[in-house]
């Protein structure tokens, strides 16, 4: 799913269809679309069909009711009884028969017992996990006119779950998925459409189907078409409608967009500057469970823009973003919490804080991380675990990292001494711009 960076160009987090998948006629509560990776959006919601009313019918009378009409092949009833013995209605919880008769249902015709079979076939629920053969039945579903199962089948095909990746054939049932019913579908081809993968790349199609998922209000849909008004991917920029779309997004509750709506109004793009309101929207974007929005809240916070600084408010929420998983959030609070701007320093957390932003990537905490490692601060002097930190910032490009692990190396600690290797890693952090290792026996 393409999602707007905040620097550079596009970023793609694709979508695991069938893992995220809501079975039919299984409860739930539909969820917000995550950012990266870490952060794939989900599918839409399933609807609750073969739900049992516990009002007209008692649910375990139901569910003896559905067991023997499903003894007598009736396709309907074996999906009932399948999604009873999933979630529990009217007596206990289980899966693996649950998983058979779901196979029956299928084998009897019922598409939607198919489509749930392919999801515990994939998920590994009620048995081993069987993705080729979840392969299988969604494309015999799919062919029987399910266009969910059309989709679902689009992302193993692109992702390769269950056999050997399908560019071209995802393009096929997206294609499919969306022309049946499924705007989601219309947003996945979309996305194969603005990358160019399994066909050629075109951008004004690409704009033409996320406008249709975003009028059946789906928030990537608007999101990603607000993009290319924004940069004119596919067409003319178009800043003023880039900043509408991100407002429809952004209440259907995406994150992403709440975000893109603050640069907006923050910077004056596409209408009116507004500080007050952009912070706002930063605000609704970080209890969306956008990192960037609450790294930018606490950036507001620690250095005053346009409210009094606060380093308490300055932690709370590069704390919040670091917990997402943003590295940058990690290293500023661990600065704060090392320096105690904001509340008591705490020179364990910091630690504990700059390791975490380091092994999210962050080559600056890596040699802060180290140093406090190399010294004993926070905690007891741990000179391996500095040569490996230092060792990650070096393989990174930070010179500074490298610098200092040839250091180490030259003086023994932390592992043994090798002057040779020490030489060449001073070259390297002079090489990588580090000029204090410039000229140094």
């Amino acid at each position: 799913m393409l999602r707007i960076p905040r620097t550079g160009a596009p970023q793609v987090a694709l979508l695991a269809m069938l893992l995220a998948a809501t079975p039919f006629g299984c409860h739930t509560t539909r969820g917000t679309s995550p950012r990266r990776s870490s952060r794939a959006s989900v599918p839409r919601t399933a609807r609750r069909v073969g739900h049992v009313n516990a009002r007209a019918v008692d649910p375990a009378r139901q569910r003896t009711i559905a067991r023997a009409a499903c003894d007598k092949k009736h396709a309907p009833s074996c999906f009932r009884l399948a999604v009873m013995l999933e979630t529990g209605q009217g007596g206990r919880a289980d899966k693996p028969r649950a998983r058979r008769v779901y196979d029956k249902a299928c084998g009897r015709g019922d598409p939607r017992g198919c489509y749930n079979l392919a999801v515990m076939l994939t998920r590994g629920q009620g048995g081993p996990k069987q993705a080729a053969r979840a392969r299988e039945v969604l494309d015999k579903t799919c062919r029987g006119g399910l266009a969910r199962a059309c989709s679902a089948l689009g992302w193993m095909l692109f992702r390769g779950v269950g056999g050997p990746p399908d560019h071209a054939g995802a393009r096929k049932q997206f294609q499919t998925a969306c022309t049946g019913g499924e705007p989601e579908s219309c947003a996945d081809l979309a996305l194969l459409c603005l990358m160019g993968h399994g066909g050629v790349q075109d951008h004004p199609r690409a704009r033409r189907l996320y406008e249709r998922a975003c009028r059946a209000n789906v928030s990537r849909g608007c999101l990603n078409l607000g993009l290319m008004h924004e940069r004119g991917h596919g067409g003319a920029v178009d800043k003023f409608r880039a900043r509408k779309l991100y407002h429809r997004a952004c209440g259907l509750r995406d994150g992403d967009a709440c975000y893109n709506l603050g640069t907006m109004w923050d910077l004056g793009r596409g209408g009116r500057f507004d500080r007050r309101r952009a912070r706002i929207l930063y605000q609704k974007a970080c209890r969306l469970g956008d990192a960037q929005g609450c790294y930018t809240l606490g950036t507001i916070w620690r250095n005053g823009i346009a409210v009094p600084a606060s380093g308490r408010n300055a932690r709370k929420f590069y704390a919040r973003a670091c917990a997402i998983g943003h590295a940058g959030a990690c290293y500023e609070a661990a600065h704060l919490w090392k320096s105690g701007r904001g509340g008591k320093a705490d020179a364990g957390k910091a630690r504990r804080m700059f390791q975490r932003a380091c092994h999210a990537g962050h080559t600056g905490a890596c040699v802060t991380g180290g140093i406090l490692l190399e010294q004993g601060r926070g905690g007891v002097v741990n000179l391996k675990g500095a040569r490996d930190l230092y060792k990650r910032a070096c393989e990174a490009g930070n010179g500074h990292g490298c610098a200092r692990l040839g250091l180490l190396w030259a003086a023994g600690r932390g592992g043994p001494r090798n002057l040779a290797k020490a030489n060449e890693l001073r070259t390297r952090a002079c090489r990588q711009g580090w000029s204090l290792a410039c000229g140094r026996p």
